[in-house]
């Protein structure tokens, strides 16, 4: 009789518990949807860390699995783009200013006229910016697990 009281007990002070993480892993399952507020924001602290120079910043928001340059360019790894932005060489010296020097893609970071296309079903947006007649820069995002735009791809004409 002892015995199933002790495990009564154990139950009814556990149980709180064991409903709260439930209710914690709901929350963290819910799904959110990815919307154009979110993405415009996303494009901001893209535009603004390279106006900056603030290499950190783009990191952030930069997808784990790394980012292509170019127009079917390969992706580069999110590590080699850490260390090339630390070591202040590689795509770091496109993206920035680099020994005294505009990197080729720092210029067309700025606003412009902005052109987006938002696949919400697929969670993947693209935006064009129109930095003057003969520039254009194209991102793309990729909404993530975290309920963020992660950028995924840099391409420019």
């Amino acid at each position: 009789m002892a015995r199933n009281s002790i495990r009564t007990a154990a139950v009814m002070l556990l149980a709180p518990g064991v409903a709260m993480t439930l209710l914690t892993s709901a929350c963290a399952t819910t799904t959110c949807t990815p919307d154009e507020v979110s993405l415009d924001r996303a494009v901001a602290a893209t535009l603004g860390a390279v106006r900056a120079n603030d290499a950190g910043a783009l990191l952030q928001q930069m997808s784990p699995d790394g980012v292509a340059f170019g127009i079917d360019g390969p992706v580069v790894p999110y590590k080699i783009l850490s260390a090339n932005f630390a070591g202040r060489s590689g795509y770091y010296c496109d993206l920035f200013n680099c020994a005294g020097r505009e990197g080729d893609m720092h210029r067309l970071f700025q606003m412009g006229q902005i052109d987006k296309s938002l696949d919400v079903k697929h969670g993947m947006a693209g935006v064009t910016i129109n930095a003057n007649t003969n520039d254009e820069l194209d991102l793309s995002y990729s909404w993530s697990a975290q309920c963020r735009w992660e950028l995924v791809a840099v391409g420019y004409l």
